[in-house]
């Protein structure tokens, strides 16, 4: 199994200001649930994989980690630059349908494609019993 990829998210300017959260220990749960379900949603569909891999990690009390396993998970949320891929054990790249065996392959790079940021950004209402504001009365 690959090693997860490391990313560096940096967020926009003002990025609290975007997400309606108040710091209530129970609605942080139910929201980091309804932002990986929206991010599995929102997420590219090939095989499926990508969007049934996201998992709710809880480091802290009022802190959730919300991401994917899968090595290209990144990739496809933040893009990827062009790059080259080469042997690792042979000495030639070769694949069905091939002409011939080739030293290097050149990758042209993928465009980003967000689905977990927008996923975080979608504004949501809280559930009024959450924040001991409705509730049965």
């Amino acid at each position: 199994m690959a090693a997860p990829a490391r990313v560096r998210v940096v967020m926009a300017p003002g990025w609290e200001r975007r997400v309606d959260l108040a710091a209530d220990v129970r609605a942080v749960g139910p929201l980091a649930a309804d932002i990986a379900e929206d991010a599995g949603a929102r997420a590219p569909r090939r095989t499926g994989a990508l969007a049934d891999s996201y998992v709710v990690e809880k480091p802290r009390l009022l802190v959730r980690r919300i991401g994917s396993h899968l090595d290209y998970g990144a990739a496809v949320e933040l893009g990827s630059r062009p790059y080259t891929i080469v042997p690792r054990t042979k000495r030639a790249l070769w694949w069905p349908g091939a002409d011939h065996p080739v030293r290097r392959v050149r990758h042209p790079g993928v465009r980003p494609r967000p689905h977990l940021r927008p996923a975080l950004y979608t504004r949501r209402a809280a559930p009024r019993t959450t924040f001991g504001i409705g509730g049965a009365e």
